[in-house]
């Protein structure tokens, strides 16, 4: 979870939620949400440059979440830098060369993103995510591990709740996050414990090659999205 300002919440005022956002705009409170989707992403920071007078394109808000991560919170400390940078500069827009120079790359949100897209079919995002780690020379070992935890995190929730235990408890036990867990249960009902594992396998077998072989580290990594792509699409029953 994380924690962002009112303008950020981005519902609508004739829903349910009308007096929280009220309250929000008022007090302009700090609330904690969940990481949102890309596309909600786009929409809030489209939103917010328009009201601060700055063009900053749908393909530019892209190069800044694919540098920075999507938690909200880093996204706006970022905006802010490249905002201070426009109006210093008198600079109607923020382009992507802006964004290449001034945000700071994350890598472990990249990673994490990286894993999102991966599990959630989006196989163009996923080689974006990727073209974007390699060119920022993140080490291939480090790639391969993010995806081995993410598959083996999988295993492990699968693992307890077929024994009964709660998502808080799973949390605690893995020191993860209530909410990572309800996203990684999610995830793996997509796929049968035998298919987990095979993945896991593949990501176990690619660390081994990068670290005997002597062929390109992110070729073996690029082969690897490849395969648990297809075998995300071949199971995926939405």
């Amino acid at each position: 979870m994380l924690y962002f300002s009112a303008w950020e919440c981005a519902l609508d005022k004739k829903t349910k939620n009308r007096k929280i956002i009220s309250q929000l705009e008022e007090r302009v409170s700090i609330v904690e949400f969940p990481f949102q989707p890309l596309r909600t992403i786009l929409n809030l920071f489209l939103k917010k440059s328009k009201n601060d007078g700055v063009y900053f394109s749908e393909k530019a808000i892209r190069q800044m979440v694919q540098q920075v991560g999507s938690s909200l919170l880093q996204l706006r400390l970022e905006y802010d830098k490249l905002l201070m940078f426009a109006r210093y500069q008198g600079k109607p827009d923020i382009t992507l060369d802006d964004v290449d120079r001034i945000c700071t790359v994350h890598t472990s949100y990249a990673l994490s993103n990286l894993s999102d897209a991966l599990l959630n079919g989006e196989r163009d995002q996923v080689m974006t995510i990727f073209t974007q780690l390699v060119k920022d020379k993140t080490e291939a070992t480090m790639i391969i591990s993010s995806l081995s935890r993410t598959y083996s995190m999988m295993i492990a929730v699968v693992s307890a709740e077929y024994r009964g235990v709660n998502q808080n408890k799973i949390a605690a036990t893995l020191g993860s996050f209530d909410w990572l867990v309800s996203k990684y249960s999610r995830w793996a009902k997509r796929f049968s414990p035998a298919m987990l594992r095979k993945s896991l396998d593949a990501c176990i077998e690619a660390d081994a090659k990068v670290k005997s072989s002597s062929h390109d580290p992110y070729l073996i990594c690029e082969q690897l999205l490849y395969v648990l792509l297809e075998r995300r699409e071949t199971v995926d029953t939405r």
